[in-house]
């Protein structure tokens, strides 16, 4: 997290999930976002086989909207692993961000998952596409 800006930082959460978060200060500055959520619009059948260890076409709806709707999730679905991409760059050829085609109203809520971070659970630092069905969780307002 101290890296550089644009880097990934991939972290373990309960020992078994591969967590990324985009480094956005710079070095010397532990300051990112954690990427909890996408949606998929390419390789759907490497994901539902890494998720599910079964064809896209054998997944029921609520499996394809969960594909990546968590961090932990979505690590496995992109196959993300500590020792292949802590400190990967995200404009590389095999690992990157690409402008998107538009999306919907963003809206906002408190962070989830932090129940002993005092008054900071309640900050509106969670952004995402409102009424997405890949969001993670159904923000509590």
């Amino acid at each position: 997290m101290f890296g550089n800006a644009g880097v990934l930082y991939v972290y373990i959460n309960y020992g078994i999930h591969h967590c990324i978060n985009v480094v956005t200060k710079g070095a010397g500055y532990p300051e990112g976002v954690l990427i909890r959520a996408v949606e998929p619009l390419e390789g759907l059948q490497h994901m539902s086989h890494r998720r599910f260890q079964k064809p896209l076409h054998e997944l029921k709806e609520r499996e394809v909207f969960q594909l990546t709707n968590g961090p932990g999730k979505l690590g496995q679905a992109f196959h993300i692993q500590k020792h292949k991409h802590n400190a990967h760059p995200l404009n590389s050829e095999t690992l990157y961000l690409e402008e998107g085609s538009g999306c919907g109203d963003i809206a906002t809520s408190p962070r989830i998952g932090i129940p002993n971070s005092q008054e900071a659970k309640m900050y509106p630092w969670r952004f995402f596409e409102k009424d997405n069905p890949y969001v993670s969780k159904s923000p509590k307002r």
